[in-house]
Parts: structure tokens; sequence; C-alpha cells
């Protein structure tokens, strides 16, 4: 029996942090378990105006390279600016977006499954900039 397509219910989701809900964590599908082929997943996290989410990956990471991902990017949906694609078995950096929200997307395929990621998000300071587009 085929169990994948459940994974297209079971994972992402819309996410809002404010000061009553400041940080949580959002992570693949069965982490810290390796993920399930075929999943598809989408959050976006929202952040109070004028902040910005901080996205700060802890324990273990490791995503199967292409066509397998987690992709980054600064807005709320798949057109937004990417600001990371991430992959490999290397922790990747902190992240953060430039506005208010960030939208996250995990894919994996068919190929061989990993532990994936584990990411803490939080509620982060907009630096200024000259350029507020």
């Amino acid at each position: 029996r085929n169990m994948f397509p459940t994974w297209f219910r079971t994972c992402g989701g819309n996410i809002y942090i404010n000061d009553f809900n400041p940080s949580g964590y959002t992570s693949s599908p069965n982490y810290p378990s390796n993920y399930p082929p075929h999943a598809d997943c989408v959050w976006t996290i929202t952040a109070p105006n004028g902040h910005a989410v901080e996205l700060q990956f802890e324990d273990q990471f490791y995503i199967e390279p292409s066509p397998n991902y987690l992709e980054l990017r600064n807005g709320a949906d798949s057109t937004a600016p990417i600001i990371a694609k991430l992959c490999g078995d290397l922790m990747p950096e902190s992240q953060r977006s430039s506005g208010a929200v960030m939208y996250l997307r995990f894919r994996s395929d068919s190929s061989a499954t990993h532990v994936g990621f584990n990411a803490k998000y939080f509620i982060g300071n907009v630096f200024s900039s000259g350029n507020n587009n």
C-alpha cells in the first residue's frame, strides 16, 4: 500500500511568531529519523511587522543532494526571492529574512533518505539599511 501521499497533509503549515509564541521548531518529516521519499512540505513563518524571521539549524543536518533540498525564500510564496537552497551534510549557518515572512520548502524524491533538518525559528531584528524595498 502506497503511504506517501499522507505526507502532503502532515508536513508544512503556516506559523505565526509573536510575543506570545516567540519561537519554535520546524523539521523534516520523521526527524530525527530519516525523512520519507516523495515529501513536499511548505511552511510560511510570519513575524510581527518590522521584524524578521531568523532560522537556526540545530542537532543534525543531512539532506541527500539534488534533487532533494530545503529552500528558503524572502517572502510568502514560491515566487519570492531565494535566500538559500540547502542540502548535503554540512550544518548551515543561521538564515534570516529581510522582511516579516520566510517561505520554506522541503522536497525529497525517491532516492536515499537521511536525517533531514531541525531548525529553531524566532523573531529577529531587521538590520536597518538605506533601501527598504
